[in-house]
Parts: C-alpha cells; sequence; structure tokens
C-alpha cells in the first residue's frame, strides 16, 4: 500500500463530508491507499462518518477512549500499511487530485520527509490559483538543514508525508497527553534525523479557519493552565534534547531554541488573559528558572507585539497591567482583548 491518512476525528460530523470528499479524489485505486479515521469518542453523531466507510472499503473507522490528539494519530499510525503516513484534522479539506502525484515524487526519491504547501483559508473565503509544480526542483538535505533552509515553516503535520518505517525505525511518536505543541514536537523529533528530505511547490492543504465566538474565547480559561503546562514540558523536552545530542547544527539548535522563545511569550500573554495574578507570577518565575525571561526577541516581527514583550519584561508593571484587566467586566474583557 501506497499512503495511509490517518485523521484524529472528534465531533466534526457537519465538516467531515468535506474533507473524505477531496481525499477520495486523489488518482489512487481504492487498494492504493487508506484513510483511517480514530474517533476519539465523539459525543456527536457519526452517522456521516459511518456512512463513507460502509461506502468505500479503503475508509476504516477505529474508535478509542477519549484519549485526545496524539493518542489518536498514534493509534492510526499503529494500524497502518501505508509506505508513507499523512496526517489531516478532521474538519479541513485537500487539494484534489495531488496526493499520488506527492507519493510518486517521496517514493522515486526514496525521500524520509517531503514538504509541500498549505493554506490558510477563512470559512467562507475562495480558493486562491494553485500552484501544482510537481518537479522536484529543490535538493535533498537533511531535515536539520531543511528547517535552517526554511526557518519560517509551519509545524503542523499537514504538510508533509513522512516514511513510515522511518517513523517505526525510529520510534516517533506524538506525545500523549499533550494536547498543545505536540505537532512542533513531532516535527523536531523526526527533522532531527531525518536524512533524506525536500519539498514541493505544490498547494496541498487547506486549513480552515472557522469563526470564534466571544464565549469560545472566554471558554478557553478552563483549558489555559492545560496548555501553559504542555508548552513548559515541550521547552524542558527539548532542552534536554539539545542538552543530550552532540550532532546537532547550531543553527538548527538556534531555530529551535527561538521556538523556545515563542513559546514562552504565548504563555505569559495567555497567563495574563486568563489566569490569576499569582499564576502569572509563578509563569514568570517558571520561565525565569528556564532561562527564558526575559523574554528575548524571537521571531517576533510586529511592532505591537515587540511593545508587548517590552513591558511583559517589567515584571511589576506587567502584573500592574494584568491586575486591571481583570477588574474588566468578563462580557467585555475579550471582545477587546
Amino acid at each position: 500500500m501506497k499512503l495511509s491518512i490517518v485523521i484524529a476525528y472528534y465531533n466534526a460530523e457537519i465538516y467531515i463530508a468535506e474533507l473524505l470528499d477531496s481525499l477520495l479524489d486523489q488518482g489512487f485505486t481504492e487498494d492504493e491507499y487508506e484513510i483511517i479515521v480514530v474517533d476519539d469518542e465523539s459525543t456527536h453523531d457519526v452517522s456521516v462518518l459511518k456512512s463513507y466507510c460502509k461506502k468505500y472499503s479503503n475508509i476504516h473507522y477505529v474508535w478509542q477512549k477519549n484519549a485526545r490528539q496524539s493518542a489518536a494519530r498514534n493509534k492510526g499510525f499503529s494500524i497502518a500499511q501505508g509506505e508513507y503516513l499523512y496526517v489531516c484534522d478532521n474538519d479541513d479539506k485537500v487539494n484534489r487530485q495531488v496526493l499520488k502525484e506527492i507519493y510518486e515524487v517521496a517514493h522515486q526519491n526514496s525521500l524520509d520527509i517531503l514538504f509541500f504547501n498549505r493554506i490558510l483559508l477563512n470559512e467562507n473565503e475562495s480558493i486562491p490559483p494553485k500552484h501544482r509544480n510537481f518537479d522536484l526542483k529543490h535538493a535533498i538535505v537533511t531535515g536539520q538543514q531543511y528547517i535552517i533552509q526554511h526557518s519560517d515553516i509551519s509545524t503542523g503535520p499537514w504538510h508533509y508525508i513522512v516514511r513510515r518505517d522511518f517513523i517505526l525505525e525510529n520510534h516517533f511518536q506524538y506525545p500523549n497527553g499533550i494536547i498543545i505543541c505536540e505537532d512542533v514536537n513531532f516535527l523536531v523529533d523526526i527533522c532531527t534525523v531525518a536524512q533524506r528530505v525536500s519539498y514541493l511547490d505544490v498547494d496541498v492543504y487547506y486549513w480552515m479557519q472557522r469563526p470564534r465566538s466571544i464565549s469560545h474565547e472566554a471558554g478557553k480559561k478552563k483549558k489555559t493552565e492545560k496548555f501553559l503546562n504542555d508548552m513548559l514540558w515541550y521547552i524542558n523536552e527539548k532542552q534536554i534534547m539539545i542538552s543530550k545530542r552532540g550532532d546537532l547544527n547550531s543553527s538548527y539548535v538556534e531555530w529551535i531554541q527561538c521556538s523556545f522563545v515563542d513559546h514562552s511569550f504565548r504563555i505569559l500573554l495567555a497567563a495574563f488573559r486568563f489566569l490569576p495574578i499569582k499564576d502569572n507570577l509563578n509563569y514568570i518565575s517558571s520561565l525565569k528558572d528556564l532561562g527564558l525571561y526575559p523574554i528575548k526577541k524571537g521571531r517576533i516581527k510586529s511592532h505591537k507585539l515587540h511593545l508587548i514583550r517590552y513591558f511583559m519584561n517589567q515584571k511589576y508593571l506587567w502584573i500592574l497591567f494584568c491586575v486591571l484587566f481583570h477588574i474588566i467586566p468578563l462580557k467585555y474583557r475579550y471582545r477587546y482583548f
């Protein structure tokens, strides 16, 4: 089998048909590829999904007790049979008639990882003109070299396919229980050791930006502590990796360390918005212990964000802003900030 597509599924009944329709139009015969949908104990109806599984022999429905996205992807990987693996999210879609060509290029060049384009689209936005250049004009390099050459890389798993044997031989997995930073952690793991990596200028994945309500923003408060602790977990894991490995390119290490800075900024910004004063002080202390506070420039480009970073680094002024922010009534707080 040539390709296994793994979808971690949870309560996406209104979107899944669009994704599956796009995946079924990829130039493969049904026996050449498979679509593995791992249902992470959805609480909504799954009849649309099951109707596709009944109609198409290469779509497989797998149920698991709720364990989050990483565990669902790992389960899909464990049963996949394809030479290459591809991960999709359940509410996005894929450009048609591209994946077979993508696979052929990866297979013919014995690539560990083949990257391509992902496009951000608002829900009602028209698809822009497509790039479809299947000529491998880019050099085949190591994973570390690829990251150095593409420092602004998206860390999501939707813009690359990866060789399954490469994953199995190196025992790579998404970190179970981690709900944020799992993608960047996995990308760093595979790029650290991959020896044959390249890129095609082909638009493959449409990352759909769904509308978010004020109530959705306010609801994040319940998850914020988990998110921030996951980011700290990622930073700690990769600091340990850097300290233990002697084969890392210095520019690659610099890229990873820049990701620490970016995540540190996100940690303090989220703590400011959703957590009490005491927790804000605790997160500043945690980052200081990791050598990440005061926060450096990192990859921040916006002047507005640089100004926010400046105030973050003025510890007691930042806490004062936090106090003032939390005085604002909840129904107004997330409308403007």
